[in-house]
């Protein structure tokens, strides 16, 4: 660990300058991001450890496209989470550019906050947070949103906010917030139908999940074609579930095996009432889960890094998260740089170096990108809601 000196500058408001200092292992690969946030799709380049604006900015008055879903190579699915509006917009890898307009849009369930695609990518499945559905596009014409179905959730109050395809390209996981709900949906001959669904313990709310395909260090070496694990974060409880993947005649049937809190002794809430976890992710050794923790009510949130053994999440450490409410966070391409966002706070963008042994992120980013540089909303900060990095297509 490095230190307070990131925090000490995080207080004072000084933050920002990470940017123009030279960090460690500094490549010179350039990287380009896609990263949205209220009215907003911008376009990004991470180079020499800096963050750099496009000038080539997507501006969607009264948008929140806060999730955004790239099929290779050139289209681009943003949500509106405020409306029952998706959207298509063309996207130029070369230019490293997304049309000025959308290019197709659509009206499904309202409230949609995360995507998904099917396995061959001609189906889009949209998770109404505000609905209570699952939301399933044709998306087999190129510039059109073809709604085939809403699948309604089965409880009152229910919030879907996350669908995600398991690694058998059949089924889909939702997690229901409102409902504190997992339910299983089978696509097969594109019917969508809801097969299946869990109970979470204690009223936990899950959000934002991910499958898991080998039973983490010292089980297997390489994964396998078929899940045995789903790892969930759930925002009301701030727990992390982790359940045992089996079948039942090639249906997936959830066991829950380990329940753990994603919080740390590093950064306990200053206010649990009001914590709520935000983000998972899983690298693809399978073994490192990443989760963020929101309105903690410290001077910033942070981001715990747990590992998978067998059936056990063991705490490994937590970084803090340079600002707050750390709404979404996405491993680059080659998994050496997590990227992190922040809704409030200084610091609206994050990277962490990540080591690719123990899977642990430096405490001192490699570079941060200032709130400041985010237009307000109706005079409040409002930084990045949603950030990946664009893989490589084409040899430019």
């Amino acid at each position: 660990m490095v230190g307070l000196l990131p925090y000490i500058l995080a207080a004072l408001g000084l933050a920002s300058a990470f940017p123009l200092i030279p960090r460690q292992n500094n490549t010179g690969t350039e990287r380009k991001l896609l990263v949205s946030t209220n009215n907003l799709i911008l376009p990004f380049y991470f180079k020499d450890n800096t963050f750099i604006q496009s000038q080539a900015n997507t501006t969607l008055p009264q948008v929140t496209p806060s999730w955004l879903a790239l099929k290779e190579p050139n289209l681009l699915y943003a949500v509106d989470e405020n409306t029952n509006a998706t959207m298509l917009f063309n996207f130029d890898e070369v230019a490293h550019a997304v049309s000025k307009e959308p290019v197709a849009s659509a009206n499904g369930s309202v409230g949609t906050v995360s995507l998904a695609f099917n396995q061959d990518k001609t189906r889009l499945l949209g998770a109404s947070y505000g609905g209570g559905a699952v939301d399933v596009w044709d998306i087999s014409s190129d510039h059109h949103l073809k709604l085939i179905k809403s699948v309604a959730l089965e409880v009152p109050g229910s919030n879907a906010h996350q669908a995600l395809l398991d690694p058998s390209g059949r089924f889909f996981v939702v997690n229901d917030l409102g409902g504190h709900k997992i339910y299983i949906i089978d696509s097969k001959d594109d019917k969508y139908e809801i097969i299946s669904s869990y109970d979470t313990p204690d009223q936990t709310g899950p959000r934002h999940g991910a499958w898991i395909k080998s039973a983490g260090a010292g089980n297997s070496s390489s994964p396998s074609d078929l899940a045995t694990h789903y790892a969930v974060v759930c925002e009301v409880g701030n727990r992390v579930l982790l359940y045992k993947v089996g079948s039942d005649n090639g249906i997936p049937v959830l066991t829950l095996v380990d329940n753990v809190s994603t919080f740390g002794d590093a950064f306990p809430p200053t206010t649990p009432e009001s914590a709520a976890a935000g983000e998972l992710v899983v690298a693809s050794n399978q073994k490192d889960i990443y989760v963020s923790n929101r309105i903690t009510g410290n001077e910033t949130d942070s981001i715990s890094h747990f590992a998978l053994e067998d059936y056990s999440l063991r705490f490994v450490d937590q970084v803090s998260s340079m600002g707050t409410k750390p709404r979404m966070m996405s491993l680059s391409a080659d998994e050496s740089i997590l990227f992190s966002s922040n809704q409030n706070g200084t610091n609206g963008l994050v990277a962490y170096k990540r080591c690719q042994s123990s899977g642990s992120l430096d405490e001192e980013p490699l570079a941060v990108y200032d709130n400041s540089n985010f237009p307000l909303v109706d005079g409040q900060v409002a930084g990045p809601m949603f950030v990946m990095e664009v893989p490589v297509l084409s040899k430019q």
